[in-house]
Protein backbone atom coordinates (compact mmCIF):
# COMPACT_ATOMS: atom_id res chain seq x y z
CA UNK A 1 0.00 0.00 0.00
CA UNK A 2 1.31 3.84 -0.69
CA UNK A 3 1.21 5.75 1.87
CA UNK A 4 1.78 8.71 -0.54
CA UNK A 5 -1.43 8.49 -2.17
CA UNK A 6 -3.42 11.54 -2.06
CA UNK A 7 -6.67 11.31 0.01
CA UNK A 8 -9.03 13.48 -1.98
CA UNK A 9 -11.37 13.46 1.05
CA UNK A 10 -8.41 16.07 2.45
CA UNK A 11 -8.82 18.06 -0.50
CA UNK A 12 -12.64 18.25 -0.59
CA UNK A 13 -11.80 19.44 3.34
CA UNK A 14 -9.67 22.27 1.73
CA UNK A 15 -12.01 23.12 -0.92
CA UNK A 16 -15.20 23.75 1.66
CA UNK A 17 -13.07 25.76 3.97
CA UNK A 18 -11.24 27.86 0.74
CA UNK A 19 -14.89 28.52 -0.76
CA UNK A 20 -16.62 28.86 2.88
CA UNK A 21 -13.92 31.62 3.18
CA UNK A 22 -14.28 33.47 0.21
CA UNK A 23 -17.83 33.82 0.52
CA UNK A 24 -17.20 35.83 4.40
CA UNK A 25 -14.82 38.16 2.15
CA UNK A 26 -17.38 39.10 -0.09
CA UNK A 27 -15.97 36.86 -3.04
CA UNK A 28 -18.87 36.01 -5.33
CA UNK A 29 -18.28 32.60 -6.57
CA UNK A 30 -20.15 31.52 -9.73
CA UNK A 31 -20.55 28.18 -9.08
CA UNK A 32 -22.05 25.98 -6.59
CA UNK A 33 -19.64 24.53 -3.85
CA UNK A 34 -20.53 20.53 -5.23
CA UNK A 35 -19.03 21.99 -8.81
CA UNK A 36 -15.99 23.12 -7.47
CA UNK A 37 -15.55 19.33 -5.96
CA UNK A 38 -16.45 17.77 -8.72
CA UNK A 39 -13.91 19.98 -11.08
CA UNK A 40 -11.24 19.28 -8.89
CA UNK A 41 -12.02 15.15 -8.70
CA UNK A 42 -12.31 15.40 -12.21
CA UNK A 43 -8.59 17.03 -13.04
CA UNK A 44 -7.14 15.48 -10.59
CA UNK A 45 -8.48 11.88 -11.82
CA UNK A 46 -7.20 13.14 -15.48
CA UNK A 47 -4.01 13.61 -14.13
CA UNK A 48 -3.43 10.14 -12.05
CA UNK A 49 -4.20 8.87 -15.68
CA UNK A 50 -2.42 10.46 -17.73
CA UNK A 51 0.81 10.53 -15.29
CA UNK A 52 0.10 7.68 -13.14
CA UNK A 53 0.74 9.53 -10.41
CA UNK A 54 -1.11 12.02 -7.58
CA UNK A 55 -1.73 15.96 -8.74
CA UNK A 56 0.86 17.37 -6.47
CA UNK A 57 -0.56 18.74 -3.06
CA UNK A 58 -1.60 22.22 -3.26
CA UNK A 59 -2.10 24.90 -0.57
CA UNK A 60 -5.13 26.63 0.71
CA UNK A 61 -4.12 29.77 -0.61
CA UNK A 62 -3.52 27.84 -4.04
CA UNK A 63 -6.82 26.43 -4.09
CA UNK A 64 -8.58 29.52 -3.56
CA UNK A 65 -6.91 30.88 -6.08
CA UNK A 66 -8.32 28.23 -8.66
CA UNK A 67 -11.74 28.73 -6.67
CA UNK A 68 -11.93 32.51 -8.08
CA UNK A 69 -10.19 31.29 -11.41
CA UNK A 70 -12.36 28.78 -12.27
CA UNK A 71 -15.76 30.37 -13.42
CA UNK A 72 -14.57 32.38 -16.28
CA UNK A 73 -10.85 33.03 -18.15
CA UNK A 74 -9.95 36.34 -20.65
CA UNK A 75 -9.91 35.38 -24.36
CA UNK A 76 -6.92 36.69 -26.75
CA UNK A 77 -9.35 40.36 -27.14
CA UNK A 78 -9.35 40.62 -22.91
CA UNK A 79 -12.56 40.03 -23.12
CA UNK A 80 -13.89 37.62 -19.67
CA UNK A 81 -15.82 34.92 -20.93
CA UNK A 82 -17.94 32.84 -18.38
CA UNK A 83 -17.51 28.99 -18.10
CA UNK A 84 -19.77 26.72 -16.73
CA UNK A 85 -18.58 22.97 -15.40
CA UNK A 86 -19.70 21.21 -17.62
CA UNK A 87 -17.51 22.77 -20.42
CA UNK A 88 -14.83 21.76 -18.54
CA UNK A 89 -14.84 18.15 -19.60
CA UNK A 90 -13.37 18.10 -23.53
CA UNK A 91 -11.09 21.28 -22.26
CA UNK A 92 -9.11 19.18 -19.66
CA UNK A 93 -9.29 16.34 -21.97
CA UNK A 94 -7.59 18.76 -24.86
CA UNK A 95 -5.03 20.01 -21.76
CA UNK A 96 -3.80 17.12 -21.30
CA UNK A 97 -3.17 15.97 -24.95
CA UNK A 98 -0.82 19.07 -25.21
CA UNK A 99 2.95 18.89 -24.86
CA UNK A 100 4.44 22.18 -23.53
CA UNK A 101 7.90 23.18 -24.83
CA UNK A 102 10.40 23.20 -21.70
CA UNK A 103 9.57 27.19 -21.39
CA UNK A 104 12.10 29.30 -19.81
CA UNK A 105 14.60 28.11 -17.71
CA UNK A 106 14.81 24.68 -19.02
CA UNK A 107 11.28 24.02 -16.46
CA UNK A 108 8.81 21.70 -18.03
CA UNK A 109 5.26 21.54 -17.51
CA UNK A 110 3.94 20.09 -14.53
CA UNK A 111 0.13 19.82 -15.57
CA UNK A 112 -1.17 21.31 -12.58
CA UNK A 113 -4.14 22.83 -11.85
CA UNK A 114 -2.55 26.19 -11.32
CA UNK A 115 -0.80 25.75 -14.60
CA UNK A 116 -4.25 24.96 -16.18
CA UNK A 117 -6.13 27.54 -14.61
CA UNK A 118 -3.25 30.23 -15.92
CA UNK A 119 -2.54 32.58 -18.67
CA UNK A 120 -4.92 31.91 -21.86
CA UNK A 121 -3.98 28.09 -21.41
CA UNK A 122 -8.33 27.69 -21.06
CA UNK A 123 -9.15 29.95 -23.67
CA UNK A 124 -6.47 28.25 -26.20
CA UNK A 125 -8.21 24.58 -24.80
CA UNK A 126 -11.98 26.47 -25.47
CA UNK A 127 -11.34 27.88 -28.61
CA UNK A 128 -10.21 24.95 -29.88
CA UNK A 129 -12.88 23.00 -28.80
CA UNK A 130 -15.44 25.58 -30.54
CA UNK A 131 -13.47 24.98 -33.50
CA UNK A 132 -13.92 21.80 -33.25
CA UNK A 133 -17.19 21.43 -32.91
CA UNK A 134 -18.09 23.86 -35.70
CA UNK A 135 -16.39 21.56 -38.35
CA UNK A 136 -18.11 18.73 -36.77
CA UNK A 137 -21.48 19.84 -37.78
CA UNK A 138 -19.65 20.83 -40.80
CA UNK A 139 -20.03 24.15 -43.38
CA UNK A 140 -22.76 23.84 -45.99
Amino acid sequence: MNNNRLDFSIVRRQIFMCYTNLKKQGFDLAWELQDYIKLFSLYYAKYRQKFNKDHPRMTNEQISEVLCALPSFTDAFGNEIGITPKEYPPLIDSYFEQKFNAGDYGRRCNYSLLHFTSGKIRFYRYAENQYSEENEEGID
